[in-house]
Formats: C-alpha cells, sequence, structure tokens
C-alpha cells in the first residue's frame, strides 16, 4: 500500500501505519508531511522512532527517506536520504519496541523505540525499494505481442499507409529488442592466437634464443 501527497488521507492514515494508537506523538510530524513530499512521490511505510531524545517520524517513499520532526512552540527539523545513498539495513526487537539501522555509507541513521513490529516491516520495506526491477519488469514484449504488432505493420504497408523502407524500420524496432542480439546469424568474430602456418618462416624470439659467451 502507498500514498501519494495528493491522496494522502490523514483520517485513515494514521491507523493504517500506526496501528490502534494512531499517530501519537507524531501527528504535527503528520501534518507536514505533504508539503515535503515531491509531486511524483509515493509513500510506502510510516513508522515514529527516538533519536537525539527526540520522537520522530519517519517517512519511506519510492525516493528516500524522510524524518520530520516539529517542536511544540515552533521548530522544524527534516532529514532526508535518497535511497541511492543506502547501502545496508538492520533492525533488532525486543519484547516491546525495536530499533533501525540504516547504513549510508557517510553514516548511520539510527532509529530507537519503533514498535516492535514496525522495526522489520520498515526494513523489508526499505530493502524491497532497493532492489532492482525483476527481469521479468526488464524482460521485452513477448513473441506473440511482437507477432501482433508485425501483422499490424504488415496491414498498413498493404494500404499504403507505410512505404517498404518505413515497414523495414518498425520492423527491426521490433525484433532487435525481443530477440535481442542472438537473433543475427552473423558469425562471433575469431578470438585467441591464429593458427600457426606451417610454410611460415620461424620467426626470432628473443626470450627463447640461447646464450653464450660473448663474441670477441
Amino acid at each position: 500500500m502507498s500514498f501519494s501527497s495528493a491522496d494522502l488521507d490523514f483520517s485513515a492514515t494514521d491507523k493504517v501505519f500506526f496501528g490502534r494508537w494512531g499517530a501519537f506523538g507524531v501527528g504535527r510530524e503528520l501534518k507536514l508531511l505533504p508539503d515535503a513530499l515531491r509531486t511524483d512521490e509515493n509513500v510506502l511505510a510510516l513508522a515514529k522512532g527516538k533519536a537525539d531524545r527526540r520522537l520522530w517520524l519517519l517517512a519511506v517513499t519510492d525516493q528516500r527517506l524522510i524524518l520530520l520532526f516539529k517542536g511544540l512552540l515552533y521548530g522544524r527539523r527534516q532529514l532526508e536520504t535518497p535511497l541511492s545513498k543506502i547501502r545496508s539495513v538492520s533492525w533488532n526487537s525486543g519484547l516491546i519496541y525495536g530499533d533501525l539501522f540504516v547504513d549510508t555509507g557517510a553514516g548511520a541513521i539510527v532509529l530507537e523505540g519503533l514498535r516492535k513490529n514496525d522495526a522489520p516491516q520498515i526494513a523489508a520495506v526499505i530493502s524491497e525499494a532497493l532492489r532492482p526491477p525483476a527481469e521479468a519488469d526488464r524482460r521485452p514484449a513477448e513473441a506473440g505481442d511482437v507477432v501482433d504488432q508485425l501483422e499490424k505493420l504488415a496491414a498498413l504497408k498493404e494500404r499504403g499507409a507505410l512505404s517498404l523502407q518505413e515497414y523495414l524500420v518498425q520492423k527491426k524496432k521490433l525484433l532487435l529488442p525481443a530477440w535481442g542480439p542472438q537473433a543475427k546469424t552473423e558469425p562471433a568474430p575469431r578470438t585467441g592466437r591464429p593458427e600457426a602456418d606451417p610454410r611460415a618462416e620461424p620467426r626470432f624470439r628473443p626470450d627463447r634464443a640461447e646464450t653464450g659467451p660473448p663474441v670477441k
């Protein structure tokens, strides 16, 4: 479940992420969250924990980690770390509370006093956000989709909507991403040392030359 800055509903969000007690203790920070989010940013998880003797709101988005603190009368602090800077995340939990550790390479983010179940859940969300896209997500169109598009291109060419040159260009664009470089039938270049020609004269190899006393 994720929320963007446009559809963040506080009346429901605090119960979804913080349980029956809601966002008790970080209500002010939660109200500041929409202003801290970018228009194309989605919230993946929320939690609250202590750092530097303060209670912070932690927002895990699909782009970064955001830590918000709002003083009772004045003062506001916002810390953020892009996901690209995070090297690892770990956690531990006790009977009631848990701790979260985020290694950014330049330092560490340590958030203590999370709810016991929040620590592993937040760590899992961050780890999932750091994971590169699955191979299936990067895979080009399936063969069936390519065949359908080729048939549509052929129909356009038959109707005269595409010239032969345009048809060939579009066909090449469809086939190369779908089948990959392995579809080429050209033989691969030979690598390694070429075979010796038995008719060739042997070449002098200084590293193998016999040595003897200097010629006077």
